[in-house]
């Protein structure tokens, strides 16, 4: 059987690593040998530790381009995401993509999947069979033109989409490798997988359909609210406002759950005062979703896709684009609230215990997730599989 590299580079959300695993695991019980390469190991280990698969650093690159003083980094399009992750610069994109392609090398694969892994696009390109997987953000999608479409009209660009594709070009060459005539193509693979609902895919407008689908089972049936109104809270530490938001929550008046991801013992502290039970390790949604009426969470795209196919309503406290975008489409589903700035934390708890018995968005969460059941909804996963063995050679 064949060896195949997963390799996640861009983004901090534990829901890289939860694809990858779940692919992994489901390629080694076809006999195949998956090899994970992984942004973060260490922040991973969760998620890994016990999961049977080889897991090995992935050549992440850290630079970041500065803003100019005073300026916020606002993306208008996946152009300014790369540019400020340094892909618009040769002489830092080369050394990690060089990287990557010394990673190949080792372990020899017979196909890649790349999880926001724009370099490792670039180090197989022509070379190994690249599939680029994942929801949203995470799998490039290019418009009719052959340009990023635009995700925020309202954001200025900060970089000249000639600027990315000057910069992938001139890599290729220095790698020797024939550059295409959509230089961006190359970061895009052989073909892309959204393992997502179209109905938070912030480039649903341009993406052709028959997406596949997520990785897991949505609920056979509907699964209803608990008898009494319960809570989980999962945010990440690196939210601005985490400390306030956690001190919102003494205003919470019903029982729950909560994670913070990378939070210290202080943080933890803080929120058992709040009378919520506060997990240690990354939270089992399939376990604890049918046990809570709401979800308090920053708008990470996993969570979101978990919560309405479980149909429980939401509150959201976005702090980047793509969460912005995902909770601009929960609030036209009519499924969530959102908490906007900083400013509102301090409702933080008060929103929550509303919106765990809002009949308006239970009605919502209801409706929505009953769509996303039936016949009709493909399994993800087995098309991923299908998809990879389909660029496997003969025998592989």
């Amino acid at each position: 059987m064949a060896r195949i590299l997963l390799g996640w580079d861009l983004g901090a959300g534990l829901g890289h690593v939860a694809n990858l695993v779940a692919v992994g695991q489901a390629l080694a019980a076809r006999g195949h040998e998956p090899v994970l390469a992984l942004r973060d190991p260490v922040a991973a280990w969760d998620m890994t530790r016990d999961c049977g698969l080889r897991v090995v650093q992935a050549p992440a690159s850290r630079v970041r381009q500065p803003m100019p003083p005073g300026q916020r980094f606002r993306a208008r399009s996946l152009v300014d995401i790369l540019g400020v992750h340094g892909v618009a610069n040769p002489d830092w994109l080369e050394p990690q993509v060089r990287a990557w392609r010394d990673l190949i090398e080792l372990v020899r694969p017979a196909l890649v999947l790349s999880e926001f892994a724009p370099a490792l696009c670039l180090a197989a390109h022509a070379r190994v069979p690249v599939l680029s997987i994942g929801i949203g953000f995470t799998v490039p999608c290019l418009a009719a033109d052959g340009s990023f479409p635009v995700l925020d009209p309202s954001a200025v660009q900060l970089l000249p989409p000639a600027a990315l594709t000057e910069s992938i070009a001139t890599v290729l060459q220095r790698l020797g490798v024939a550059v295409p005539a959509n230089p961006l193509a190359a970061l895009a693979g052989d073909a892309q997988l959204h393992l997502g609902s179209e109905l938070v895919d912030p480039y649903r407008s341009v993406r052709p359909p028959g997406s596949p689908g997520p990785l897991w089972a949505s609920p056979a049936a509907a699964v209803p609210l608990p008898s009494s109104p319960a809570c989980l809270v999962y945010l990440p530490a690196t939210h601005p406002g985490i400390r306030d938001l956690v001190e919102g929550l003494q205003g919470l008046r019903i029982p729950g759950v909560a994670y913070v991801h990378g939070g210290s013992a202080t943080l933890r502290a803080a929120l058992g005062r709040t009378g919520l039970e506060v997990s240690g390790r990354p939270i089992d949604m399939d376990a604890v979703l049918p046990r809570v009426s709401v979800v308090f969470h920053h708008g990470g795209v996993g969570t979101v896709e978990r919560c309405l196919a479980w149909g429980r309503p939401q509150l959201v406290a976005p702090f980047v684009l793509e969460q912005e975008l995902i909770t601009r489409d929960l609030l036209r589903l009519g499924v969530a609230r959102e908490l906007p700035d900083p400013a509102a934390a301090r409702r933080a708890g008060v929103m929550v215990n509303e919106v765990a018995v809002s009949p308006e968005l239970q009605a919502s969460a209801a409706r929505i997730a009953a769509s996303l059941r039936g016949p009709q909804v493909r399994s993800g996963m087995d098309a991923l599989l299908a998809a990879c063995e389909a660029y496997l050679p003969p025998g592989g």
